[in-house]
This record gives structure tokens, C-alpha cells and sequence, in this order.
């Protein structure tokens, strides 16, 4: 990511958390960030899975999945799964919760 994207990222979200803090999720600038961010995580992650599927030697190969898991409370066990599914903020269930 460039250094202006960063920039830009940072500043929404500066913005973005006081604004989500006193007003909650209907404000517009929510729906605004998280749709921008939403975006922004997606292109990443598009970005990132092109580069896994060259190898060494730059050829593209199938990537093959050993295991799926998802942690409902961040930083605890494991739990494995079979089949899932993605919203916006990544796979269902997945850290979802912390204890404080």
C-alpha cells in the first residue's frame, strides 16, 4: 500500500472512531468507513493471494487447503471447520469476541 493510502486510511479511521463512539452505526460516515475499509481489506487480500499462487520459480500452482479454522474468542482454542462462509469482516465467527 502506498504511503497516501496509508495516510488516507489512517485519517478515516481517526475520524471514524470518535464519530462511531458518539453516534453509533447509523451515521452515514459509518456506513461510508466500513464500506471504503470493506474495500481497501479487499483489494489487500486480493493483492496477497495473486503473490501465493506463484512459486519460486514463478509459475502458478493450485494452493491446497489442510485445514479451516476460526477463533470466537481472540487468543483462545481453535475451532475446526468444514465449511464456512465471508462477510465483510472476514469468515463468520472468527474473533468475534475477546475477554477483557
Amino acid at each position: 500500500m502506498s504511503t497516501n493510502n496509508t495516510n488516507n486510511t489512517a485519517a478515516l479511521i481517526a475520524i471514524g472512531i470518535p464519530a462511531f463512539i458518539l453516534f453509533g452505526k447509523s451515521t452515514r460516515l459509518y456506513k461510508i468507513l466500513h464500506s471504503w475499509l470493506c474495500k481497501a481489506r479487499l483489494k489487500i487480500q486480493i493483492r496477497y493471494s495473486s503473490l501465493l499462487y506463484a512459486d519460486a520459480t514463478g509459475s502458478s500452482s493450485p494452493i491446497e487447503v489442510s485445514g479451516l479454522y476460526v477463533y470466537p474468542v481472540k487468543s483462545l482454542r481453535a475451532v475446526p471447520l468444514n465449511v464456512t462462509e465471508l462477510c465483510s469482516l472476514g469468515l463468520v465467527n472468527d474473533r468475534r469476541f475477546m475477554i477483557v
